[in-house]
């Protein structure tokens, strides 16, 4: 009867085990096509798989490209990465989105992504390098990242965002956007790149390979006793 349980046993961390490795799996797939912006560097285009909704965006390389993000680093995903910028005023206004597909009503996916104040190198007009945030919206929200002051250029940095949302469909638009913090004189350029969308693991799934640990440890106990 004993072995009988313990054979019981095994077979459920067994399944638990392929039911979490599954999970992970899953989790682990990016829905975003293209999240690391990679594409031919281009001036008045985002990358591929990225359509402009308003204004442009550009696709910019490592060190920048015509004053756009002089002498920036690589993101941690390397590569292009896209740049949006935002005139306030009634001036231009940089907006690159695409329809990810895939979701599950209801499920809970996390939305990452690397960030950056880019600036642009000119002098006249404006300069680009204000302080401002990058905007990402999808399932009808807006996550804001925070502002962003300019470092100088050669000196940007690039910064990690995370923050999860509930699937209002099975398909539905993420649209990235610039957005000045102040409305003084001067434009924001922010750069974004390694975009990604995964699945969060349903707690049950923990909860069972937990339970199955928790019966194999008694079993195990009990046969140590024996």
């Amino acid at each position: 009867m004993f072995s009988l349980v313990r054979v019981y046993v095994y077979v459920y961390v067994f399944v638990a085990a392929v039911l979490l490795g599954s999970a992970f799996s899953v989790s682990a797939a990016n829905l975003v096509t293209n999240g690391s912006m990679t594409g031919p560097t281009t001036i008045g285009s985002p990358p591929p798989s990225w359509n402009s909704v308003s204004t442009d965006g550009d696709t910019i390389p490592v060190g920048g490209l015509s004053g756009w993000g002089t002498g920036i680093g690589a993101s941690p995903d390397g590569g292009t990465f896209l740049a949006i910028l935002n005139n306030g005023g009634g001036g231009a206004f940089d907006a690159a989105a695409q329809t990810v597909s895939g979701f599950t009503v209801g499920a809970i996916y996390t939305l990452e992504f690397s960030f950056s104040n880019i600036g642009l190198d000119f002098t006249a007009a404006s300069n680009y390098a204000n302080p401002g945030f990058v905007r990402a919206n999808i399932a009808g929200l807006d996550f804001d990242t925070p502002v962003l002051t300019h470092d100088g250029f050669g000196s940007q940095r690039w910064f990690s965002f995370s923050s999860s949302f509930s699937a209002t469909a099975t398909s539905m638009d993420l649209t990235f956007s610039a957005v000045r913090e102040n409305s003084g004189v001067g434009g924001y350029a922010g750069g974004v790149d390694g975009v990604s969308i995964s699945a969060v693991p349903e707690p049950e799934t923990y909860a069972m390979l937990m339970a199955g640990l928790g019966l194999m440890g008694f079993v195990g106990r009990r046969r140590a006793k024996k």
